[in-house]
């Protein structure tokens, strides 16, 4: 899977000191954050594989910073947590083995083709 795809941008709404927010989550290893106060905001960039969108929440929550609890946002983090666990676990799991072309043509070429009926010729009638 490319790093790209690892690679996550989030935002978090810290409705109080996202500066000290920041800080804290930038101290990190693998996590730059960048706090804008003005807007309640902390932007983090993470790798999936070493840091979790619900684990950088619950370390704020530890330390007491106040995050946006509407309905929205709790739908927003469900859906963010459930897709980084998806993505997570499929990297744990090997690539399927696909079938080649040529044992697809194969079992192609094997089946009758055109206009077969496989009634015996004794119960055919003609009309």
């Amino acid at each position: 899977m490319p790093d790209r795809e690892l690679s996550k941008c989030r935002d978090i709404v810290v409705l109080a000191e996202p500066d000290a927010a920041a800080a804290l989550l930038g101290r990190l290893p693998g996590v730059s954050a960048q706090a804008f106060p003005d807007q309640q905001r902390v932007t983090v960039r993470y790798d999936v594989d070493q840091h979790q969108y619900q684990q950088l929440r619950a370390l704020l929550l530890q330390c007491g910073f106040p995050l946006e609890d509407s309905h929205y946002a709790r739908m927003r983090d469900a859906l963010i947590d459930y897709s980084e666990s998806v993505q997570l676990h499929n990297l744990g799991v090997p690539a399927t083995a696909l079938k080649s072309r040529e044992a697809y043509m194969h079992v192609y070429e094997q089946h009758m083709h055109g206009d077969h009926d496989a009634t015996p010729e004794e119960l055919r009638r003609e009309l």
